[in-house]
């Protein structure tokens, strides 16, 4: 079984006063999504996994209003929305939005403005990952 924890983590680290988190890339292919270990963590299931894909893109088409939720001063939400997002991504083997939801998720722990782009490159990362899902979906069952 994969472990998020274990895969390559595709941003880059930019030293400054503090460590600032930006994606290598904002691209998500549905051919990066590790199908392999998402089916192995539902037994298997292809119709089952095209379905929770489906889902998912269908769940999150909103962004789940994070930006709103930071502008008033609710980050704890935010914070608990961007998790659950990570979470229900690595779960389905979309792991390029993981570390930017990470590094997001850290940040709105924090009283500190977020840095800067950090916002914008997880919600393009988002929806990267959105389409990825719909189009992985969509090849699994032709």
């Amino acid at each position: 079984m994969t472990n998020v924890r274990d895969t390559p983590q595709p941003f880059e680290a930019v030293a400054a006063p503090s460590t600032v988190h930006t994606p290598a890339t904002t691209a998500v292919d549905a051919a990066a999504i590790d199908v392999a270990a998402a089916l192995n963590r539902i037994g298997g299931n292809v119709a089952l996994y095209a379905k929770l894909l489906r889902r998912f893109a269908d769940m999150y088409a909103g962004r789940t209003g994070i930006r709103e939720l930071v502008a008033r001063g609710q980050r704890s939400e935010a914070r608990d929305a961007v998790h659950t997002i990570r979470g229900a991504a690595a779960t389905l083997g979309i792991l390029s939005i993981v570390p930017t939801a990470r590094a997001l998720e850290a940040a709105l722990a924090g009283e500190e403005t977020l840095p800067e782009g950090l916002l914008d490159a997880y919600e393009a990362l988002l929806d990267g990952s959105l389409q990825a899902a719909r189009d992985a979906a969509a090849r699994l069952v032709r």
